[in-house]
């Protein structure tokens, strides 16, 4: 018995071919990608709130401007352009957690903008990394 042979049989028993069965598995991956970013949405208007009411602005406008550009351009319901796939937002966005980590450590702010800066690198480092392509 061949592998052809197989995967006939394997299709007969499932009622449907390997091929649709694997791309539902990855169109589902696809459709679940809204949490991320919804999440990242919500980090991105967080940061961009309290920069709002930081004594220097800047850099948590700048922060907040990414985290948001970075949900709006993936290929998911909740997108606004469309332009990049799961894998490479996922990169983009550990990418940016830990340029946004960098800034807090290298950038002379003052503390609370610090702080405000780790938290934001560690609440998108992990929805990039736990839900980066979706759930």
């Amino acid at each position: 018995m061949n592998d052809d042979d197989m995967k006939d049989m394997v299709e007969d028993v499932v009622g449907e071919t390997i091929e649709k069965k694997l791309d539902g598995r990855v169109l589902r991956k696809r459709k679940h990608l809204w949490v991320s970013q919804l999440l990242e949405y919500a980090i991105g208007f967080a940061i961009a709130w309290s920069a709002s009411r930081a004594s220097e602005p800047l850099v948590p406008a700048i922060v907040a401007a990414l985290v948001i550009t970075n949900a709006a351009i993936v290929k998911a319901p909740l997108s606004a352009f469309r332009v990049t796939g799961p894998q490479l937002h996922r990169v983009f966005g550990i990418a940016l957690s830990i340029a946004i980590l960098a800034a807090a450590i290298f950038v002379d702010v003052d503390a609370g903008t610090k702080a405000l800066l780790v938290i934001g690198a560690l609440a998108e480092g992990f929805v990039s990394v736990r839900f980066g392509h979706g759930i």
